[in-house]
C-alpha cells in the first residue's frame, strides 16, 4: 500500500515513451492515492508530489508550499496531466498557467473560490457543522492566541473531515484517519492570520479556468452542496468549461471508485479532454 517514490521526472524523454502523471495533494503524504496509482494502465507514469509542512493549512500559502514542491520534482518542464483536489485545486491551476502542465483535473475543488462569482449562495449551516463548532469551542481561546489545538481537538477535526467517509474499506478510513492525524499534528501552530482570515489569493483555480478553459476539467462527485456550488457557478459563469458529474460520495473518488477515475485519467492523457462540456462519468 506504498505510493510512488516521488521523483524528478525529464519529461523531454517521457513524453516520448509514455504520458506522465502528476498527483497533488493537502495533506502532503501520496499514500492516499495508493488505490488510483495501482489501478492506472502501466504505461502511464506517475509522479506524487509531497509539499513539506509548514503550517500552512490553507490558501495561498498551502498553494505556494504545494507549487514549489511539485516545481522541483518538475525541474525540466512538466507533466501531461495533474490531478488536483479540494484545496490542492489551486495549486494544479498554478501548474498549468505556468506551462508545468498540459491540462488539470481538478476533483471536487475548493468551493471558496466561487464565493463572489454570480449564482453562488452561501450554504446554511447544517447541523454536523453546528456541531462541530461546539465541539471545537473548548479549544478557541487557544487557537486565537497560540495557534494551536491539544491532541482531542485535532481528532475532532480529523473526525468531522472525514465524516462522509463512513461507507469507505475500513483500510482506507484508517489510512485517512492517520495521515489527517499525522498532517494536522506536525502542521501545527497553523498559520492563521491574526484577524482569523487569510487575505484572499490573486488567483484561485477558478480564475485559471476562466482563462483557459480548454486546459481543465471539472470533476464533480455527490457531496452536497459543495457540488451544487460546482456544477451550478462553473458552468453558469464559464461556458466552455468541461465537466464530468461522477457518482462518489467523498472527498476521496480514487479511493471509493478508483478504476472508474483511472479510466477517465486514461482516457484525458491518451485521447485528451472531453468535448462536451458536460460529461457525465459512473
Amino acid at each position: 500500500m506504498s505510493a510512488p517514490p516521488s521523483e524528478e521526472v525529464d519529461i523531454s524523454e517521457a513524453r516520448t515513451t509514455a504520458p506522465v502523471v502528476c498527483f497533488l495533494h493537502p495533506l502532503a503524504n501520496g499514500r492516499v492515492w495508493w488505490r488510483l496509482t495501482e489501478a492506472l494502465p502501466r504505461r502511464i507514469r506517475t509522479l506524487v508530489v509531497e509539499q513539506p509542512l509548514t503550517g500552512r493549512i490553507q490558501p495561498p500559502g498551502l498553494t505556494r508550499d504545494v507549487v514549489e514542491a511539485a516545481r522541483a520534482a518538475l525541474s525540466r518542464t512538466g507533466v501531461d496531466l495533474v490531478v488536483a483536489p479540494d484545496l490542492a485545486a489551486h495549486a494544479g491551476a498554478e501548474l498549468v498557467a505556468d506551462g508545468s502542465a498540459a491540462h488539470a483535473l481538478l476533483i471536487n475543488p475548493d468551493t471558496t473560490a466561487l464565493v463572489d462569482q454570480p449564482g453562488y449562495q452561501t450554504p446554511a449551516l447544517t447541523s454536523d457543522i453546528g456541531s462541530f463548532l461546539l465541539d471545537m469551542a473548548p479549544y478557541h481561546e487557544q487557537m486565537r492566541e497560540q495557534a494551536t489545538v491539544p491532541a482531542e481537538g485535532v481528532e475532532t477535526m480529523v473526525e468531522f473531515s472525514l465524516r462522509s467517509c463512513a461507507h469507505l474499506d475500513e483500510q482506507d478510513r484508517d489510512l485517512l484517519h492517520d495521515i489527517s492525524v499525522e498532517h494536522m499534528t506536525r502542521s501545527i501552530p497553523f498559520d492563521i492570520p491574526a484577524e482569523g482570515v487569510a487575505a484572499p489569493p490573486e488567483h484561485t483555480w477558478f480564475t485559471r479556468l476562466s482563462a483557459d478553459p480548454e486546459r481543465f476539467t471539472v470533476y464533480c462527485g455527490e457531496i452536497g452542496p459543495l457540488s451544487e456550488h460546482i456544477r451550478t457557478v462553473v458552468p453558469r459563469n464559464v461556458p466552455q468549461a468541461r465537466m464530468v458529474r461522477a457518482s462518489p460520495t467523498t472527498g476521496y473518488p480514487w479511493l471509493e471508485q478508483p478504476q472508474a477515475l483511472a479510466a477517465l485519467i486514461d482516457d484525458l492523457v491518451t485521447r485528451g479532454a472531453p468535448e462536451s462540456a458536460d460529461v457525465p462519468h459512473t
